[in-house]
């Protein structure tokens, strides 16, 4: 009897299932277009709103030499505020920009008033008003590290950046870019910094990014001409000079000074800056598109007649992330530094995630792969029915050679002989007509062209996805942007979970670093294991293989938060963030997505996160994903007075998070010895369960459960219990599973 298919290989399940998978592929394009086509036009929509200029937004970097600067999350000492510890870039955002909303802020110029150290910041912001660009203004009272935005300078009838401010005289000037007013305009301050006054045409012609300069008795005014048309605006340098800010501006003798490469930094790219005795001037890398980047020169030799540059190295210091991990990795293009009365200086500098028209790129991809998949299934049905139409008909590849065999095998009736697929695929070719062969070729290449847009589909999807979440989108609180350090405790059995782990938590927006305290085993290589332009790795051997090397302080730290994470846990960065944040608005309580609840009894009772959600309450969070305060909890945790109970924990080889909750407590006497918040994750998962690496201290439950119950009891004699609290009301259950703990998807 014929033996008959599963019915999973018929024709219409098979059919069923390729149709639902590009039915799904075919949705999430689809989607991708619409949310980007349909994005807020004029005059609607919230801040921020994606735009095909750019996601440009504002960092702080300081250093010994505009020509050497250093982000504000690499300070030594540390910049804090009240609400980030450090302070990070990107300092201010499209976010802080109330009235009205603004897509970008960019072109950032600071001014500093030394006696009493404000610092004003001008800046283009991109108004989603009437979609063009005005000047804001935003002002510092503590150094750099908080902005208050207090509104907008300037609008104008058209499009304004590049807010030039200078002082002249004891008058506060403003030249900003509108070249489609037809004119460089100046503006006076009548109220400083928000109310200016216009006050004459500066020069007939309309001029790109102006930057005015006093060098040795005249002013020199550095500009690019509107009139030139598309890249050439990157490629052309001109310079005029004048006794005086307002004019009149007489041309250099050789200007252009520039013209020619796009990537040479013709386009002015900030303010120009003395330097021992010498001008520094920045221009804008066009190679790769508009605002790609930004180079440096020093101007040897200034006359009315003479000009001669050196292009110098600029560099700003290692910031860790980069790409598009980094809020400023695709590009930047304009910085502004200050020399401060301790003779540093600090600089604004704009930066951008994202290329310039990432999102009509977008838009075309996913248009262009959408039409690929439905051609090439479509190709491959037609031409594969046409081939499939003709091969019953055909005969045995093995033609004649096979019947002039003198010992023919035995074979089952209406069975081929073998030979090879080369001579049956020779021989079918060969029966096949003209028409037969163009649908087989068409078929084959429309199999190629979806191998190879799904292909493309999985790439741009691994980089789109996290360019929605990009380090631009990382969570603000109180308008500032942070930092926390993820320390991972592991040994030689996990290293392939522990290497996925690094993987995805490296990429997350406020991570500084990854350190993974190795307690034992041969070290690992840990090259490679972070994201593309992922936070660095750094591997910190521990002396001794004990569990509270967890909570050892280390000099090498740059944050106060510490994100403990274990290190078969796989989540989100989106979910680590917002407990990041969580933990940001009450530094003084662990912040954890692990709740547990423990009682003292007699007997002592330890409820898992299961019984948690049954009942309600938790008092406790595990370092399976916790974030507290290194520069409290760690020498607190390691003092003299908790020195019996950090042996007891090393000597069960367990326990270590119990223990930081009841320190915790303990100090938090006054707040009625509350230990921790809790935070539900929407997606978690513990990977070693699901690759069967059983090598957790938590592998045996029984054994696991008895000990931590012993733990609680014998931390309860001599530290005070946390406090039991309610879990959220709006907090869901989520599915636990007896092998696999709670699951969040």
């Amino acid at each position: 009897m014929k033996r008959q298919k599963p019915a999973w290989l018929s024709n219409w399940t098979l059919r069923k299932v390729i149709f639902l998978f590009l039915g799904l592929i075919s949705f999430l394009l689809l989607q991708d277009i619409v949310v980007i086509g349909s994005r807020p036009r004029r005059g609607r929509g919230k801040a921020c709103q994606p735009d095909d200029e750019g996601s440009w937004s504002i960092g702080l970097f300081k250093g010994e030499s505009p020509l050497n600067l250093t982000p504000v999350e690499a300070w030594t000492p540390r910049l804090n505020s009240s609400v980030a510890w450090p302070v990070a870039n990107p300092v201010f955002t499209c976010a802080e920009v109330t009235d009205p909303h603004s897509n970008f802020v960019a072109d950032p110029f600071l001014w500093i008033d030394e006696e009493s150290d404000v610092w004003t910041l001008f800046f283009e912001t991109k108004s989603n008003r009437d979609m063009q660009g005005d000047i804001g203004v935003a002002e510092s009272r503590d150094g750099g590290a908080s902005w208050r935005y207090l509104g907008i300078a300037l609008d104008e009838a058209w499009h304004l950046s590049y807010p030039h401010v200078f002082s002249w005289e004891g008058q506060m000037y403003m030249v900003p870019e509108g070249y489609q007013s037809g004119a460089l305009r100046v503006y006076i301050a009548e109220e400083f910094p928000l109310k200016w006054r216009f006050l004459a045409k500066l020069h007939p012609q309309p001029l790109i990014d102006a930057s005015i300069v006093e060098f040795e008795g005249r002013w020199w005014l550095f500009a690019t001409d509107a009139s030139a048309s598309g890249s050439s605006r990157c490629r052309m340098l001109s310079l005029w000079h004048a006794s005086s800010p307002l004019g009149p501006w007489l041309a250099h003798a050789a200007s252009p000074v520039m013209s020619g490469d796009a990537a040479a930094g013709a386009r002015s790219g900030g303010r120009v800056v003395a330097v021992d005795g010498k001008l520094v001037r920045f221009g804008q890398d066009c190679a790769g598109g508009y605002g790609q980047g930004l180079v440096a020169y020093r101007v040897d030799v200034l006359t009315p007649t003479e000009f001669r540059q050196t292009r110098v190295p600029l560099e700003f210091g290692a910031a860790g992330k980069h790409g598009m991990r980094a809020w400023n990795g695709a590009r930047h293009h304009h910085l502004d530094a200050h020399q401060l009365r301790d003779g540093s200086w600090v600089a604004v500098m704009d930066g951008d995630w994202q290329a310039s028209g990432a999102l009509s790129w977008r838009m075309k991809r996913d248009a262009l792969l959408l039409l690929a998949l439905w051609a090439g299934a479509a190709a491959s049905a037609l031409g594969g029915r046409r081939v499939a139409a003709l091969v019953p008909a055909l005969p045995c590849a093995g033609g004649p050679r096979e019947r002039r065999r003198k010992l023919p095998r035995a074979r089952a009736p209406g069975a081929c002989a073998g030979g090879g697929a080369s001579r049956r695929a020779s021989a079918l070719l060969r029966r096949l007509g003209p028409r037969a062969r163009i649908a087989l070729a068409a078929g084959v290449a429309a199999g190629l062209a979806t191998a190879a847009a799904l292909g493309a589909l999985g790439w741009y999807y691994g980089t789109t996805l996290h360019a929605r979440m990009g380090a631009a989108r990382a969570p603000r609180v109180g308008g500032q942007a942070s930092a926390y350090t993820v320390m991972l405790l592991s040994h030689g059995p996990r290293v392939p979970t522990l290497k996925v782990t690094v993987g995805w938590v490296s990429q997350c927006p406020s991570v500084a670093e990854v350190v993974i305290i190795w307690n034992s085993g041969k070290p690992p290589d840990t090259s490679g294991w972070a994201a593309p332009g992922g936070a660095p790795v750094r591997l910190r051997l521990s002396p001794r293989n004990e569990l509270t090397n967890r909570f050892l302080p280390d000099p090498l730290l740059r944050t106060r938060a510490v994100l403990t994470l274990d290190d078969d846990i796989l989540s989100t960065c989106a979910d680590v963030e917002a407990l990041f944040a969580a933990w940001r608005r009450d530094p003084g309580l662990l912040a954890g997505m692990f709740p547990r609840l423990a009682g003292a009894g007699p007997p002592a009772a330890y409820a898992g996160e299961q019984e948690v959600y049954r009942r309600g309450r938790y008092n406790m969070v595990l370092t399976g994903g916790m974030v507290l305060d290194a520069d409290r909890i760690f020498p607190l945790f390691n003092s003299p007075q908790y020195a019996e109970e950090r042996a007891y924990v090393n000597s069960v080889t367990n326990c270590e998070d119990l223990l930081v909750n009841f320190v915790v407590a303990e100090v938090n006497a006054a707040r009625g010895n509350v230990s921790a918040s809790m935070l539900r994750p929407r997606r978690r998962l513990d990977i070693s369960k699901l690759m069967g690496q059983g090598v957790g201290i938590s592998r045996d439950r029984g054994s696991h459960q008895a000990k931590r119950e012993a733990c609680v009891e014998r931390f309860a004699q001599r530290l005070v219990m946390p406090v039991e609290q309610e879990v959220p009301v709006w907090v869901d259950r989520p599915p636990c599973l007896s092998w696999l703990g709670c699951v969040y998807l």
